[in-house]
């Protein structure tokens, strides 16, 4: 995902778009039996002006994440905005950079991935989750472990008391 600057210098404030189908980086995910289905897109333009670019766009990705109580996978599509100024130098190890009359959007999309990631997600509200002892989805009906469970909690003493 590189773009060549070079005709943005020689006209300088004047638009160009951009328009990229890539192939996110699973190392990006905050899950790992979270999956990208398909390409991700990256669309937007960008503009030169003082020795900067200024890169505006959207980056649409799906991918199959699983509940964070019961494991089902669900289908989860994102589109994240994009805004950016790359420089030719600087000392900030924060800001983004290009080198001569490229510019690779690669490293900025990965991170513009990573910090808007869903932190959890869950198939429904109302989802009961598995079983912590015999791992059978709640969802589907109860197990025989429920019982066992309260009682041997050391605070189910709490559970019927008033507060």
């Amino acid at each position: 995902m590189v773009l060549d600057i070079t005709e943005a210098k020689k006209y300088p404030s004047r638009s160009y778009s951009f328009d990229f189908k890539f192939t996110p980086q699973e190392m990006v995910l905050n899950n790992p039996l979270a999956k990208f289905v398909g390409n991700a897109r990256f669309k937007g333009s960008y503009i030169f002006s003082g020795g900067k670019v200024y890169v505006k766009g959207d980056i649409t990705y799906s991918m199959k994440y699983p509940c964070d109580r019961c494991l089902k996978k669900i289908n989860y599509k994102d589109t994240i905005p994009f805004e950016e100024v790359f420089y030719e130098f600087s000392d900030d190890k924060s800001d983004y950079t290009y080198n001569g009359n490229l510019l690779d959007l690669a490293k900025p999309a990965d991170d513009y991935l990573i910090l808007n990631m869903p932190l959890g997600m869950v198939c429904d509200k109302q989802c009961k989750g598995i079983c912590p002892q015999c791992g059978k989805n709640l969802n589907q009906g109860s197990c025989d472990c429920q019982e066992q469970e309260i009682s041997r909690n050391p605070f189910s003493k709490l559970l019927g008391g008033k507060f």
